[in-house]
């Protein structure tokens, strides 16, 4: 289930956690294999587009939680 998190053009806070789950069962998915990586894309509503892609830190690997934040300019991007 996809979540929508309202963001402010230029803001570089919060830090953000989430957990993955799986789609239909909704158990955490498990990231603690050695090399496993996650990121986050941002794009606009209602469209492909990617605008940033955000490296994630794995907090909670056999529980699935992430965690990231908005540095680099990542919300540096026009509203929508």
């Amino acid at each position: 289930m996809s979540e929508y998190i309202k963001l402010v053009k230029n803001d570089t806070l919060p830090l953000i956690k989430l957990q993955i789950k799986d789609e239909i069962t909704a158990a955490p998915i498990d990231l603690s294999a050695v090399g496993t990586a996650a990121e986050v894309k941002l794009r606009a509503i209602n469209t492909t587009l990617v605008l940033s892609t955000l490296t994630c830190t794995i907090v909670d690997g056999v529980n699935g939680i992430i965690q990231f934040d908005f540095s680099g300019g990542a919300l540096d991007v026009d509203p929508g």
